[in-house]
């Protein structure tokens, strides 16, 4: 007799999902702590035990059962319970979960990203022991491309806009190790950074999402799909509960103390995923300061006035 599970919570977008009538899944991987179901239309979800993978995709369980279903293999949705070969798993009484967004579209302050930047380097600055070992040449070579890519996307102009450095900075997806490459995390953590800071009416460019998209599905090829899919979303203002709650308590500008605490929670994602993510969070907040200065640079010309620009920031480099 199959095993009756129970879920804690549930996102919003897999439970619209599974709201549809019947859908049927198709288990794409099972790796540690998740497994992922796709469908037809090609959507994704997936089932977890780890807070850490909460997201508007996930279900959220007590623990991941023993015999789960391999890759291949069919899950029904039915109602409100997801059946497969080894359990059944109950989702109706489950907990709704979504991230906290800014609810009025007002100017966020330069102080906010510049703590974010802080954490973020406090963080990095701590040498990780859960990343995992690439060849010396390997590693050197993706840490180059990696840097250039971070470099360029810092630099981005509002005469050029932010596609045309995201087409240059293509060869980083798909790039580095793990179920989400290194280079789809950190240009996932920048797309996330902007489009939070495009809804709350704070960002200093204009960037057509759709237009981003479109670029995102012409480079899938270089990535699973599995990752694809969270590149997508987080072009789309979707990410992962530490992520989502790292970029909301910047933009609230929440304090140096409780942003650093979620930068570490952003951190301790996966083996490599959470630091690379919040090196693209970095680089796309310091873009955004980039931009609102230049921008006020510019403003003074035209009005003939001299402008004392600030000292340079000295950032440390997180090797």
């Amino acid at each position: 007799m199959a095993k009756t599970l129970q879920a804690i919570a549930i996102g919003a977008k897999a439970e619209t999902l599974l709201r549809l009538p019947s859908l049927y899944w198709e288990v794409i991987a099972s790796v540690s702590g998740a497994v992922y179901l796709t469908d037809q239309n090609v959507e994704l979800l997936w089932l977890t035990d780890r807070a850490s993978a909460m997201h508007t995709r996930a279900i959220l369980l007590p623990a991941i059962p023993l015999d789960v279903p391999e890759p291949g293999s069919s899950v029904e949705s039915n109602g409100d319970l997801l059946r497969c070969e080894g359990f059944t798993l109950e989702w109706h009484r489950a907990v709704r979960w979504a991230p906290a967004w800014i609810t009025d579209a007002r100017a966020i302050g330069a102080g906010g990203l510049g703590q974010a930047i802080d954490a973020i380097e406090r963080v990095l600055s701590k040498p990780s022991d859960r990343e995992s070992t690439r060849d010396g040449g390997a590693s050197s070579l993706f840490e180059r491309q990696l840097a250039e890519a971070a470099g360029r996307l810092r630099r981005v102009s509002k005469k050029r806009g932010v596609l045309a450095d995201l087409q240059a900075a293509s060869g980083i997806v798909g790039l580095g190790q793990g179920l989400t490459p290194q280079g789809d995390d950190f240009l996932g953590g920048y797309l996330f950074t902007l489009h939070a800071m495009d809804a709350a009416g704070c960002l200093s460019l204009e960037v057509d999402w759709k237009s981003v998209t479109t670029w995102l599905d012409s480079v899938a090829d270089r990535t699973n799909a599995i990752s694809h899919c969270l590149l997508v979303d987080h072009a789309h203002g979707d990410a992962c509960a530490p992520l989502a709650a790292f970029i909301h308590g910047a933009l609230e500008d929440e304090g140096g103390a409780r942003l650093s605490q979620l930068a570490s929670e952003v951190a301790a994602i996966g083996a490599s995923s959470g630091r690379s993510l919040l090196k693209g969070v970095q680089s796309a907040c310091h873009m955004e300061l980039a931009s609102r200065e230049t921008a006020r640079h510019m403003l003074s010309v035209r009005r003939g006035e001299t402008v004392a620009r600030p000292a340079r920031r000295e950032v440390a480099r997180v090797r």
